[in-house]
């Protein structure tokens, strides 16, 4: 599952974008191109209950630990920021999965949980397309 671009007509969408700046790879779930402002998203379909504890991601039922997808989300971020692109970059984490719980998430990181896709789609279509 994506971001639909239904749900946010207003806007140029770009999927499963895979780039190469300075020899090194990164690839960007979704970007999304408004008149003022590049929107960057890391989708995740994480299902389960899951907590972050000292900036790792782990399950709660087994306590495994997983790649933390903010880190992802900021080196991909940087590296299209060396673009020289005149646009700003905003960038976000989104869990889609309406199954998916995150224990313990920080307000400050850039997270955008299954309960605020719904919100958070309403907030790109109200910018200048």
């Amino acid at each position: 599952m994506t971001i639909s671009q239904k749900a946010c007509s207003k806007r140029d969408f770009i999927n499963d974008l895979l780039l190469e700046v300075n020899n090194s790879y990164f690839q960007i779930d979704t970007l999304i191109i408004s008149e003022t402002m590049i929107h960057l998203l890391e989708i995740k379909n994480f299902q389960g209950d899951w907590h972050l504890d000292s900036d790792k991601l782990y399950t709660v039922t087994s306590g495994r630990e997983y790649k933390n997808p903010i880190y992802q989300l900021k080196r991909s971020a940087a590296l299209l920021q060396t673009l020289k692109q005149n646009y700003p970059v905003e960038a976000s984490v989104v869990f889609i999965n309406p199954e998916f719980t995150l224990y313990q998430a920080p307000m400050e990181q850039p997270i955008v949980l299954p309960t605020q896709v719904n919100r958070f789609m309403k907030d790109l279509n109200t910018m200048n397309s």
